[in-house]
């Protein structure tokens, strides 16, 4: 439903500000969880979430930085 995947976009939105990344907003936490969702959504097991993982890097967090988010994200 819509409510849950706004749950969700917000949530992840809160752990890469907590990150402190630069030039970030609300839009490009929407937009990279909604582009996360949908590669999930037509690719097999989680590679929807190495997309995200790769999409926060040029906000000047790191792949490992990234892929954490990813995982704490994910429970």
């Amino acid at each position: 439903s819509l409510l849950h995947i706004s749950t969700r976009a917000t949530r992840y939105h809160r752990l890469v500000v907590a990150c402190q990344p630069s030039s970030y907003s609300w839009t490009d936490g929407v937009r990279i969880f909604l582009l996360g969702l949908s590669a999930a959504a037509v690719t097999p097991a989680r590679a929807g979430d190495l997309v995200k993982a790769r999409l926060v890097s040029p906000h000047g967090l790191g792949i490992g930085v990234g892929t954490g988010l990813v995982l704490v994200a994910s429970f």
